[in-house]
């Protein structure tokens, strides 16, 4: 899932194609807490559902996801930190013990995700709109 990136279409060795999904993020402030619940769904989607294909809309299987923005700090990290905290609560039972795991793997430093962003994403949370969609 590219987060303000354009990406070109891939096609694996053995003609599975990869599927994309693109999020217009702002990196810092700009964005609505819907548009980063968008965000979060767009990744459920990705993650869960799978298509045998047909005419229009090429075969894919599942697999590994990479969600990414330009440079892997803040938009992604927020994304990923929501989608691991609702998915996996026992695991990241805060926002914050999934963006420090996200941040650890990454290599990030302690100034990402920018405030903006994890300000969003408390707004997402506390609207608990999300919760029910994901496990629904």
């Amino acid at each position: 899932m590219a987060l303000n990136i354009d990406v070109a279409p891939l096609q694996l060795p053995d003609g599975t194609h990869m599927r994309r999904a693109k999020v217009g993020l702002i990196d810092g402030s700009g964005n609505t807490p819907a548009h980063l619940a968008a965000a979060v769904l767009a990744l459920e989607g990705l993650v869960t559902l799978a298509s045998p294909g047909k005419p229009n809309y090429p075969a894919h299987r599942a697999g590994h996801v990479l969600v990414h923005c330009r440079g892997g700090r803040s938009r992604s990290v927020i994304v990923l930190a929501i989608y691991l905290h609702l998915r996996a609560p026992g695991r990241f039972p805060t926002l914050d013990s999934a963006v420090s795991h996200i941040r650890g793997a990454r290599g990030n430093s302690d100034t990402y995700p920018l405030p903006p962003m994890r300000d969003l994403a408390q707004a997402v949370l506390a609207s608990g709109s999300l919760p029910a969609l994901l496990h629904g």
